[in-house]
């Protein structure tokens, strides 16, 4: 009996080291297909992430492109604004030649630190003095804009505009408005009539 009980007791304990070895496999094959599957998890991240930087790459490029194109429009508008205004200025019988384009930079922050643009001024005589701005649409952005600067130009060059003038070939009545409010006049013209549609207002002193 002895013996017998012995001969089980060895084969439970064979069976058990057989158990134990396939239970180790299945744990080392189990932990390689865990290794195998963080590397490919691994490789298609950085694949995504090639690919995100890819996107990103080409969004940059599309807007830095975009901002070029808008920028030469923009300057190119501007120009063409500027040559309409002179005739527009010259039709009014004034001398668009003592225009004076001056840079303005907030150096204090008074608005926006470090901020830096240009603006038009006209002398039409030594007792008056016209900020001018041109744009081909007008709207109200454009309007608070040149409130803006027009305020700055005042406090960095202490000189007070009698008159404050948006030349445009495109505005629409709600924006007129806005700016009538903000004491701002808004000439409105046409590159085949270079004269404004209604005389302008007689100069203010806001």
């Amino acid at each position: 009996m002895n013996e017998r009980f012995a001969k089980v007791d060895e084969r439970f304990a064979e069976l058990h080291r057989e158990m134990n070895e396939r239970f180790a496999k299945v744990d080392e094959r189990f932990a390689e297909l865990h290794r195998e599957m963080n590397e490919r998890f691994a490789k298609v991240d950085e694949r995504f992430m090639q690919v995100e930087q890819q996107l990103d790459n080409f969004r940059t490029e599309i807007i830095a492109e975009i901002r070029g194109i808008s920028s030469r429009y923009g300057k190119r508008s501007e120009a063409a604004a500027r040559r309409l205004a002179r005739e527009v200025l010259k039709a009014e019988g004034i001398d668009p030649n003592r225009i004076q384009h001056v840079s303005i930079k907030d150096e204090d922050g008074t608005f926006f630190e470090g901020y830096t643009t240009d603006l038009d001024i006209l002398y039409v005589s030594d007792q008056e003095c016209w900020f001018i701005e041109y744009k081909i649409t007008c709207n109200s952005d454009d309007v608070a804009h040149f409130d803006t600067i027009t305020r700055l130009a005042e406090k960095n060059l202490g000189v007070h505009p009698t008159r404050r003038i948006i030349m445009t070939i495109r505005v629409s009545d709600e924006t007129k408005a806005m700016a009538q409010r903000a004491g701002i006049e808004v000439w409105h013209v046409l590159p085949e009539n270079p004269r404004p549609f209604s005389p302008p207002p007689s100069p203010s002193t806001g």
